[in-house]
Formats: C-alpha cells, structure tokens, sequence
C-alpha cells in the first residue's frame, strides 16, 4: 500500500495520496514503524516529493537538519 501511495507514476490526486500516507504515519505507534525499513520509506517518500511525509521520518529519525534540506 505505501509503494502504491509513493508511486511516482501515479500522477493523479498526487496531494490526497501524500495525505493518505500522512495519516498512516501518524497512526503508527513509534513500537510499529521501527519494524519497517525507515530507509526504505524515506526513499519513496523523497521520490514521490512528499515533503511532509520525509519531515515526519527526519524528525523520528531525530535528523531535523534534513527537515529544512527536504524543503529547499
């Protein structure tokens, strides 16, 4: 589901999608989403220019200089 929402290809309801992927984010408790690739994520998160999405992955990952990279 989230590769589906990162997909880059899928021009349509680009902003709906970023929200979908927001609110799942924001669901996972911090014990779910270290279970995942956090790399992994961050790479179509970045892809996919969902900045706020990466702002949520920098700041769990605690690298809040890459926060400010992500919007410039």
């Amino acid at each position: 589901m989230i590769e589906y929402l990162c997909n880059r290809e899928e021009m349509d309801r680009i902003e709906e999608r970023e929200q979908s992927l927001l609110s799942l984010l924001n669901t996972f408790s911090i014990d779910i989403i270290e279970h995942f690739d956090l790399d992994r994520l961050l790479n179509l998160a970045l892809k996919a220019k969902f900045n706020r999405a990466c702002e949520i992955l920098y700041e769990f990952r605690g690298e809040y200089y890459e926060i400010v990279d992500c919007y410039l």
